[in-house]
């Protein structure tokens, strides 16, 4: 199961993306430490993984592209420009590999980093550890 702290972290960090334009309009400041923490998840792979709009990065992408170039928007959020006009043209992918090194080697350590850090830095489970 998903702990809930990530899915709400996610969460916000998709609509303050998406609505706001946080991280592409302004930057947080510097004494903000969970805005710079989320910094970190923007361009991992895997980032949302848990949020239901899995689409995020594509309508950030839509939003402000024209307005602030699509290709320094696409590396901030991690993406290739070139996976996104071929996955939108609906052409088929190869079927994925499913040994075990490629299962290792497609681990986002970047996202997994993240999530540890919102979990132990999160109040509720800090008290149930303490406690």
């Amino acid at each position: 199961q998903t702990p809930l702290v990530i899915f709400k972290r996610e969460k916000e960090v998709a609509r303050r993306l998406e609505f706001s334009g946080l991280y592409i309009t302004e930057q947080p400041p510097d004494d903000d430490v969970k805005g710079q923490w989320d910094r970190l998840v923007l361009n991992a792979q895997s980032f949302p993984s848990n949020y239901w709009d899995k689409f995020i990065k594509r309508k950030v992408m839509e939003k402000y592209g024209d307005i602030y170039g699509r290709e320094r928007i696409a590396e901030l959020l991690g993406m290739d420009l070139a996976s996104l006009e071929i996955g939108a043209q609906g052409e088929r992918r190869p079927p994925p590999d499913n040994s075990l090194l490629t299962w290792l080697t497609s681990i986002d350590i970047r996202y997994q980093i993240w999530k540890f850090g919102v979990i132990f830095t999160d109040n509720s489970f800090l008290y149930l550890t303490w406690y």
